[in-house]
């Protein structure tokens, strides 16, 4: 029956992301696999940063954050990007292009918050929604666990990416 319906034994199934891989060269010449094209441009920001002075380093996903267990599953979490400012604090930033799975990302959120207080965490999100409740609600609840919430599609949009 299944031959039928066009299934074959042993078939694979390729998906075609829509994501794909975007290699960035930092200005000294080390390659970075960015997953998702908002990340690139960001990352092309934080290089504008760093020869303005504003910034010292950073770097792609350096870090995962083990979280302690709760309701029996223990979890992990890799933030996007770490920046180290001149005055060498350390800030973490999670670029988000797209509201779905928002409550995975605001529950990961929650986690970090309580298990690394003193850790700093902004969320990158490309404008403010302006038009969907459903998405305001969303980033309503991301925004009580994260220090700072910026809006890069004015700043890509000054900067002509």
């Amino acid at each position: 029956m299944t031959e039928k319906m066009g299934f074959e034994k042993n078939r694979a199934v390729q998906f075609e992301w829509r994501n794909k891989f975007h290699l960035y060269r930092q200005p000294d010449g080390t390659g970075v696999r960015l997953r998702s094209n908002e990340e690139y441009k960001w990352a092309r920001y934080l290089d504008i940063l760093l020869k303005s002075g504003y910034i010292t380093n950073w770097e792609y996903e350096p870090k995962t954050f083990e979280f302690e267990e709760r309701y029996r599953k223990r979890g992990q979490y890799t933030p996007d990007f770490r920046v180290t400012n001149a005055d060498s604090s350390t800030e973490w930033y999670e670029i988000k292009a797209s509201f779905t799975d928002w409550q995975h990302v605001v529950y990961k959120f929650k986690q970090f918050k309580a298990d690394y207080p003193n850790e700093r965490i902004t969320l990158v999100v490309p404008s403010c929604p302006v038009r969907s409740t459903k998405r305001i609600i969303k980033l309503d609840k991301a925004k009580k666990y994260v220090d700072d919430v910026i809006y890069s599609r004015p700043i890509f949009r000054k900067l002509g990416f």
